[in-house]
């Protein structure tokens, strides 16, 4: 019995002195009516947590939470613990910020999902002006919302789910702005119930803004995990590996056609002075141009 005691005590020593790290026990949202568009996140978590040299494990938790029910969970309870969302200085305050933007800050340049028979309206928009007598719509919660009310431009949420029927059916938004990674996609896997969803082909949205891996207040352990392992990504050029090769963001620099847009910059005071100080390497854009 003392032997047994004494060999459980030389074994606490020896973990607490050589700092054998336990498995970091990841969790994650599992959200089924966008289980498709979350590929990219789901994989790049993957790659840091394995460039992150933790040792770890990543469970998949069936969820069904808007993003104002998923931040809550995040800040007070261990049901999930990381999870990715459009960045705001509420957010980096409340939660753990991994500063580093999952999609090079792509996120914050936006085109349009609408009805497939109002193009014709966005074909005449010159100004900021002409956006302005139209009205925008969102998901619940989403910091994109003050971002486009502040440029004064209407905006109106529902849940994430309803928006495709009600930009189908016409009427009640004229359009939905997406981070040019994410328009496609949608509107492949949402038009067979809505067949008049449409990519807008001639105006670009542009704004400061970083889509993070957010953490739970209790967990800094897995916060240092997933920025080690980021940024040890980019260090051997596996992120950019990562990026460039992905199927969405490939066929955003294919169908986006960026260039040939007519392009207006807003501004965004959800950005907090840590976030537009992260370094150039980590940006598509570099933020001095969008300020």
């Amino acid at each position: 019995m003392f032997s047994q005691l004494m060999k459980s005590v030389l074994l606490f020593l020896v973990v607490a002195q050589y700092g054998i790290a336990a498995t970091l026990d990841v969790k994650i949202p599992m959200l089924n009516y966008r289980a498709e568009g979350f590929d990219y996140q789901n994989n790049l978590l993957e790659l840091a947590l394995e460039k992150s040299g933790e040792s770890y494990q990543l469970t998949k938790i069936p969820i069904e939470a808007n993003q104002v029910r998923l931040s809550y969970m995040l800040k007070v309870n261990d049901q999930i613990n990381v999870y990715w969302m459009g960045t705001s200085a509420i957010f980096e305050k409340e939660l753990i910020p991994v500063r580093i933007p999952l999609y090079r800050g792509l996120l914050g340049h936006r085109v349009f999902i609408i009805n497939k028979h109002s193009q014709h309206r966005f074909d005449r928009v010159k100004s900021l002006d002409d956006l302005q007598v139209m009205l925008a719509i969102q998901g619940i919660g989403w910091s994109d919302i003050a971002i486009l009310e502040e440029a004064g431009l209407p905006t109106v949420a529902t849940k994430y789910k309803h928006i495709f029927r009600i930009m189908s059916s016409g009427g009640r938004a004229d359009y939905f702005p997406r981070g040019v990674n994410e328009a496609w996609t949608e509107v492949n896997q949402y038009k067979g119930e809505n067949p008049n969803l449409s990519v807008e082909s001639h105006v670009l949205l542009v704004y400061p803004f970083a889509m993070f891996f957010f953490v739970s207040p209790n967990h800094p352990d897995i916060a240092a995990a997933i920025t080690k392992g980021l940024k040890v990504a980019y260090a051997d050029g596996s992120f950019m590996a990562f990026f460039n090769n992905h199927p969405t963001v490939k066929a955003l620099f294919e169908q986006a056609n960026m260039k040939e847009r007519v392009k207006f910059v807003i501004g965004n005071s959800l950005m907090s002075e840590e976030t537009l100080a992260i370094p150039d390497e980590y940006w598509h854009t570099n933020m001095n141009d969008l300020r």
